[in-house]
């Protein structure tokens, strides 16, 4: 495994939308080789993972109380969240 690091310059904008592009922990390197031709495995899971997504039942829109979700107390979403 590589060790050394080399800086590279972006633009603020450019490195903000690296950030959305990746997940929570994943360092720019992970984003960019993601982006990378030789890289497609992500691209793989991530349609899997949209496939999935697809086939799996979702939650009804009408059993989420959307008008009252920020006046609920934190013990109030763990029940909604509990029976969903």
């Amino acid at each position: 495994m590589e060790r050394a690091t080399t800086t590279i310059r972006v633009r603020p904008s450019t490195a903000k939308l690296l950030t959305a592009l990746g997940r929570k922990g994943e360092t720019y390197d992970q984003i960019i080789r993601k982006l990378l031709p030789h890289e497609r495995e992500y691209d793989r899971q991530f349609l899997k993972s949209l496939d999935k997504a697809a086939t799996e039942p979702s939650i009804p829109e009408k059993r989420i109380p959307w008008d009252k979700i920020y006046d609920l107390s934190e013990d109030e979403l763990d029940e909604l969240l509990a029976s969903l």
